[in-house]
């Protein structure tokens, strides 16, 4: 069975999204951690792709120490994929880049509102820079767009779709709602059962061979192939229960096999698809 790995290398944001399910915070992951995570998790498995997560990834504060790591990573055929909120893309973050050589760096853009968009932020940054941000990143790299759906942003999901076709974007990826973190105070939020078939209606009429459209729609589940390494060092199988350390499957020194008995044991409670709404109660 195939192993995902993600890292999140902070827990400390700029932003305030009011779905986030990482509890803000000034952790980081130490690069002997995710050195060590690589030896033992990444490679010991041949493991081909990893995705860097945070928190904010490019506000962690040893990330040109990270790029010369993931430099010798990439040459061994590892392919590395960034989210960011956009907000940071300084000019040391654009050279740092540059010796990573990231296969896609992903931008969330959660609304194309000025409104709307500073309110699910929780911040007065300016929808206008995180496209300027976009629009540097696509100079050097592929870039794809993330965007969580929510009732109140439904309608923003056609209107994305054309701002990425307009500005030759690739690569656009919608998720569900997780109610875990903040987002679990807003789980009323989440989508029917019949908005989440409307979306797919939208989907499904777009040009396929114009533009890469990925819905996680919550009818499915990465448990026994995500392994996420929180800034800690330990392992959790799935990046919304980081916030929850009972959850906790393993450290850099537990193999995959001693991970996924652990997996198991938490299946054993299993009721729904997305595993979040069986465990997380606060």
């Amino acid at each position: 069975m195939e192993v995902k790995p993600i890292i999140l290398l902070n827990n400390s944001c700029n932003f305030r999204c009011c779905h986030c399910y990482v509890r803000n915070a000034t952790d980081e992951t130490p690069i002997d951690t995710i050195i060590k995570f690589f030896d033992n998790i990444i490679l010991a498995n041949n493991a081909d792709f990893v995705r860097f997560a945070g928190g904010e990834p490019f506000l962690y504060s040893h990330f040109h120490e990270l790029a010369l790591f993931l430099c010798k990573m990439r040459d061994k055929g590892i392919d590395l994929n960034f989210t960011t909120n956009g907000s940071c893309i300084t000019d040391s973050i654009m050279n740092d880049l540059q010796i990573i050589q990231p296969n896609m760096v992903k931008v969330s853009l959660l609304s194309l509102r000025e409104n709307k968009y500073n309110e699910i932020i929780g911040s007065n940054h300016k929808l206008s820079d995180t496209i300027m941000a976009i629009e540097q990143l696509m100079k050097s790299f592929t870039v794809g767009i993330n965007m969580t759906i929510m009732k109140d942003t439904i309608c923003d999901v056609e209107p994305l779709i054309q701002f990425c076709l307009s500005n030759g974007i690739k690569d656009l990826f919608f998720s569900q709602l997780t109610p875990a973190g903040r987002g679990f105070v807003i789980e009323n939020k989440k989508l029917s059962k019949e908005e989440i078939d409307y979306v797919h209606t939208i989907i499904d009429s777009v040009d396929k061979n114009k533009i890469n459209i990925t819905y996680d729609d919550g009818c499915h589940c990465g448990f026994y192939e995500d392994f996420v390494l929180n800034w800690d060092g330990d392992i959790f199988p799935c990046s919304a229960l980081v916030s929850y350390p009972e959850y906790k499957i393993g450290d850099c020194d537990s193999t995959v096999d001693e991970m996924r008995k652990k997996i198991n044991e938490l299946c054993k409670t299993k009721s729904k698809v997305c595993f979040v709404e069986d465990f997380v109660k606060y």
